[in-house]
């Protein structure tokens, strides 16, 4: 669920972290250039980079569709039901905004889950939550989460 940040805020926040936390300790002058270069790179990519809009966009569908499982299952917080954009979404960050209003209902759906809500709103979560944590497990390059 790392696309409910901007691409820009999180390449910035790796940068800072070498710079802030791991160059103080390099001592070797080759490792610290080459940590140099790298706090550049992620720099200049920073403002060139967006999330994918169709990665964003089957995201959004999800949401969407738990939404309106829990709803059918009596959830009610006196929101109208997210009437799908995809069609007027052209832009990632047009995307990442709908997408952060949905994930605010989102969290306050989970509040009720854990409150009130029948065992099958229960299921329906995990099940999503599942599933979220599926697709972006097989996102990851490295085998450090399989």
């Amino acid at each position: 669920m790392l696309s409910a940040v901007p691409v820009q805020r999180i390449l910035e926040g790796i940068a800072e972290s070498l710079r802030t936390h791991v160059q103080p300790h390099v001592k070797d002058k080759f490792s610290l250039m080459q940590l140099r270069a790298i706090d550049e790179l992620l720099r200049n990519l920073a403002g060139r980079l967006e999330w994918s809009l169709s990665e964003l966009k089957q995201e959004i569908k999800a949401d969407e569709e738990l939404l309106a499982q829990l709803i059918t299952c009596g959830w009610d917080d006196g929101k109208a039901h997210p009437q799908s954009l995809k069609s007027e979404l052209h832009t990632g960050e047009e995307a990442l905004e709908y997408r952060a209003l949905l994930l605010t209902r989102i969290a306050d759906a989970m509040i009720w889950i854990q409150t009130k809500a029948s065992p099958e709103a229960q299921m329906i979560a995990v099940e999503y939550l599942r599933e979220t944590n599926d697709r972006e497990r097989k996102k990851l390059k490295s085998g450090m989460y399989s």
